[in-house]
């Protein structure tokens, strides 16, 4: 019981704390960062006048990580940034109580790093560890809450690194292997090919029980590539699990291995599943009125090198392009009123061998198409936009029609009645108060059978006053929880606040920044996918923060 209190305490003193902004490069860019995988690598034990030494080191590494297939094949998908903070002193901790040391060259030191990184972690010489996790999740939540993975680069020339959530690896000459390797774990879910024990044993993309050639879950790779069945060594429990390759980087972290083509795979299809390969498309709007005689449909991909990616652009399901990003559609191929048109994308390559690749490695978009020569049906709206003010009410749009309709919207804030009907009629919307200090922005559209849709713009304005509720007391139910839990305010409005979960450890399992926030509705947080125990909900404001301890069973 003391050490959860000094761990509660703790845990108080650091959401309490002041966040600290740092300086950010950028390693490289390749877009959007909603629309890319953001990799951002932490640098420990690197003083301020060491910083430019940082950053080289993160350029040398970033160089050969995407060198490495597949991250060369997939370098486009991702954009890579290093957040600079610096350390009172160079260097990492070596206690000098590990039980395996091999190297009595490295001094016994004590570093006051940034983010506590050790050698000895647990006993083991070379197991270099960041324990200072409470500092990893503040920088990381201040200075760049949207990244997808992180990478801590020890400021140490002796041998070492770990894995876990984020991984971290030494500046020895086989640092980059280290890092490599250890990501194999956090990013893609790979399982070690040596034999790292008991506790580690478990069903994985590269490690199973199953010894069925065709039943085993790389049997699309048996026989290609040097990719087999292989025995775990050392006997005992070793001797039931198996292994796809005998020479990947998942069993030596060495220069001149690589991964072997089962981890290849298991790789992109993370990447796949994080990123979809169409990163923007015109025109913007999925209901199209062609208005010209032609109309022009393209995409913006993001293409692997070399480019795998196959396009099938088909109109009401039959083919009619291939292998292009752009179509153009005439007026006079349109001889009727609604069309779909529909592109796919397929990620081919020789680097993929799985069943459902349909599932994960093709993405796609479609536009419904109106051409109004054809459409015969009526259907107009008055007013097409509407200002109201920023107190709750209703107004009222009159339909014209001669067809069935039906109507939706896109704002949680805004409830329309009836949300369908045939010919003449009235559709009334009921908003509720805003609080925001912006404007807010509805859209709804009415679709009828044989008729062009039509769009209206209800604009809500601000409040000339605004009153922030800074009391963040709150009410989180069900507690404990199996899958979610709600949070609900005792007020209506907060002003920017912020909504994480983290477990004992300090480890960051969500994290949601809010400007503005209408609290009239409750706030849902899945849960589902942790692990049973104790966590912590912390809700941050400007000027105060409060925790709530929460049970998952």
């Amino acid at each position: 019981m003391k050490r959860a209190g000094i761990l509660i305490l703790a845990l108080l003193i650091v959401i309490n704390t002041i966040a600290q902004k740092y300086d950010i490069d950028t390693i490289f860019y390749n877009g959007n960062i909603d629309k890319h995988f953001n990799f951002v690598i932490l640098g420990d034990g690197y003083t301020n006048n060491e910083l430019s030494k940082f950053v080289t080191d993160a350029f040398n590494f970033t160089n050969t990580f995407f060198n490495e297939i597949p991250y060369l094949n997939y370098r486009n998908y991702f954009n890579v940034f290093v957040i600079k903070v610096p350390s009172n002193e160079s260097g990492a901790s070596h206690p000098g109580y590990a039980t395996d040391e091999e190297d009595p060259a490295q001094p016994i030191i004590h570093v006051d790093n940034y983010f506590g990184s050790t050698f000895d972690t647990y006993g083991i010489h070379r197991l270099l560890v960041a324990t200072n996790t409470f500092s990893i999740s503040n920088v990381l939540a201040e200075n760049f809450p949207n990244y997808d993975q992180t990478l801590i680069l020890v400021n140490s020339p002796y041998y070492g690194g770990s894995g876990g959530d984020i991984p971290v690896a030494s500046m020895h000459s086989y640092s980059s292997q280290i890092a490599i390797h250890e990501l194999g774990h956090s990013f893609a879910g790979l399982c070690d090919e040596y034999w790292a024990g008991d506790i580690y044993a478990g069903e994985g993309v590269n490690m199973t029980k199953e010894t069925n050639p065709f039943l085993v879950r790389w049997k699309n790779w048996i026989g290609i590539n040097g990719i087999g069945i292989y025995q775990h060594c050392c006997g005992g429990n070793s001797s039931i699990w198996y292994k796809p390759d005998l020479n990947c980087i998942m069993q030596y972290n060495l220069p001149n291995y690589h991964f072997c083509s089962v981890c290849v795979q298991a790789i992109i299809e993370k990447i796949h599943s994080l990123v979809t390969p169409i990163e923007s498309y015109e025109p913007l709007n999925n209901n199209t009125t062609v208005t010209t005689d032609s109309i022009e449909f393209k995409l913006n991909l993001i293409c692997p090198q070399p480019n795998t990616l196959k396009s099938n652009w088909s109109m009401n399901g039959s083919l009619i392009k291939q292998n292009v990003d752009s179509v153009v559609i005439n007026e006079t191929s349109l001889p009727s009123c609604t069309y779909m048109l529909s592109v796919t994308i397929e990620d081919t390559s020789q680097l993929l061998r799985v069943d459902n690749h349909s599932t994960i490695h093709v993405s796609s978009v479609s536009w419904t198409i109106y051409n109004p020569l054809f459409c015969t049906k009526t259907l107009s709206v008055t007013p097409s936009n509407k200002e109201v003010g920023p107190e709750a009410g209703t107004t009222a749009f009159i339909i014209s029609s001669n067809t069935s309709w039906t109507v939706t919207d896109d704002a949680a804030w805004l409830t329309i009645s009836p949300t369908s009907s045939s010919g003449n009629g009235t559709i009334t919307a009921t908003f509720t108060n805003n609080q925001l200090k912006i404007p807010r922005v509805a859209t709804i559209i009415i679709s009828g059978i044989g008729a062009i849709p039509q769009s209206i713009t209800v604009i809500q304005s601000e409040p000339t006053t605004v009153n922030l509720l800074y009391d963040l007391n709150a009410t989180i139910y069900p507690n404990p929880t199996k899958d979610k839990i709600i949070i609900k305010f005792n007020g209506s409005m907060v002003s920017d606040i912020s909504i994480s979960v983290i477990d004992e450890l300090g480890r960051f399992y969500y994290y949601k920044e809010y400007k503005e926030i209408n609290l009239e509705k409750e706030e849902p947080i899945d849960l589902s996918s942790l692990k049973n125990g104790l966590y912590f909900v912390i809700i941050k404001s400007t000027n105060t923060n409060k925790m709530y301890k929460i049970i998952k069973e």
